[in-house]
């Protein structure tokens, strides 16, 4: 091809002139390139990429998708350029010398281009797989990157330093402490990354609440050196990598694998309206279904006690047992809680009374709901509140309020009326 190039050279009369054939050759070689590189997208992009995306499995789908296969084919371009390069100019010519350096250069960067795709695409795989979700995906992928980062300056700085990688990489000892600075945080974060899937103490959407960094929401990517946080409000919060290591946070995510949420709440009772429960009480609670076999088992456990008291009047009367009207309600609302349809009966269950406070007697709930929803979980301890608010006056119980702007205003229309009445 070269000798038919320069018969046509010679044909015009330009053949003497080097710097006209030089630029004739380059021309040729590049419109040569042009063609292969059009066919190539042609192959690739229309043909091979297409049949990839329709193939059965996971990888070659994925891989069709990516950005592996254009950087293949244009590495190859590079390639192409270059060996007919090599079949125009001669070994001695400064312009082939100028096109192999500038050449490999390309097909190194190309190259690293493709492997960093291919790892982008073994990382979507590892995401699907349960068995590896705990591990630092994005972390890894990233490290990668930067190794292969690292490799590709350290070939590239071979080629226009025309030097041994070798020579290069030894160069880099004197530049170690500036590496170490310079990279500090990527090596640290990668560290980090790899206790927090050892432990288990961390993964890709997982609740996190982290109140130093204002971090509430679910774990959306776990990087070499930083951690993302959607929270609830829909805002990202990044977190250092290193941080989740050195200071403590909360991770939800157990709560969600067991597919129950705590409710952990306290109803305030006015320790005035604590008393013994009447015996017409009793009579008509009696009915109620959900009370049925408490109040037959704290009845014959009463009586028993009683009977073996032999003092009278006060004397007798201290040393009774009886049942209280708040006793009873908090038996009252363990039995609801035991026949709620969403609460976990496997689970923890009880309702507790609390130290005695300024605001009155704490009568805690404390259960698990069968989801862990954040609007459904709301939603039925809501309900549940909803209802021990309501029933609180059948046991003659206040629920305790601060006093507010309608008490005072209802209190001194009363003080104006008793002085009316007196008159």
């Amino acid at each position: 091809m070269k000798e038919g190039i320069l018969s046509i050279l010679e044909s015009v009369g330009v053949a003497d002139n080097a710097v006209a054939v030089k630029i004739v050759f380059l021309l040729c070689a590049l419109f040569l390139t042009a063609l292969y590189y059009l066919a190539a997208k042609t192959l690739v992009d229309r043909g091979f990429r297409r049949l990839l995306q329709k193939a059965k499995g996971s990888f070659l789908p994925i891989l069709g998708q990516s950005k592996a296969l254009r950087h293949a084919y244009l590495m190859t371009v590079v390639m192409v350029f270059r060996a007919l390069s090599e079949m125009f100019f001669d070994s001695s010519d400064e312009l082939r010398g100028l096109i192999d350096i500038v050449s490999s250069v390309l097909i190194q960067i190309f190259f690293a281009l493709a492997l960093a795709a291919l790892i982008d695409v073994f990382g979507r795989l590892a995401r699907r797989n349960r068995k590896l979700e705990a591990l630092p995906i994005q972390g890894i992928q990233q490290t990668l990157k930067l190794v292969l980062l690292v490799i590709t300056i350290v070939l590239i700085l071979s080629v226009l330093m025309g030097q041994s990688p070798a020579i290069v990489i030894s160069g880099f000892g004197a530049m170690t402490a500036v590496l170490m600075l310079v990279f500090q945080s990527p090596i640290l974060g990668f560290v980090s990354g790899i206790q927090l899937s050892a432990n288990n103490m961390l993964k890709v959407g997982d609740w996190l609440e982290m109140p130093k960094y204002d971090a509430n929401g679910d774990v959306i990517e776990i990087g070499i050196t930083t951690v993302k946080v959607q929270n609830f409000d829909k805002t990202v919060t990044t977190i250092p990598t290193t941080a989740l290591i050195s200071d403590s946070f909360k991770n939800w995510g157990g709560m969600i694998e067991t597919g129950g949420r705590r409710i952990k709440r306290q109803v305030f009772i006015d320790i005035n309206s604590i008393r013994f429960i009447t015996e017409d009480e009793l009579r008509e609670i009696s009915g109620s279904r959900r009370l049925t076999d408490y109040l037959i088992a704290k009845n014959i456990e009463i009586s028993e006690h009683n009977e073996n008291i032999k003092t009278e009047g006060l004397g007798r009367f201290l040393d009774q047992r009886r049942m209280t009207n708040i006793g009873t309600f908090r038996a009252y609302i363990v039995a609801y809680l035991r026949q709620h349809p969403r609460i976990r009966q496997e689970m923890s269950l009880m309702v507790r009374q609390m130290e005695s406070t300024p605001q009155g007697v704490p009568l805690e709930v404390y259960c698990f709901t069968d989801t862990t929803v954040w609007a459904e979980y709301e939603g039925i301890q809501s309900d549940i509140f909803d209802h021990i608010f309501a029933v609180a006056h059948v046991f003659s119980l206040r629920i305790f309020q601060a006093p507010s702007g309608h008490d005072w205003r209802y209190v001194a229309e009363a003080h104006v009326k008793s002085p009316e009445s007196e008159l």
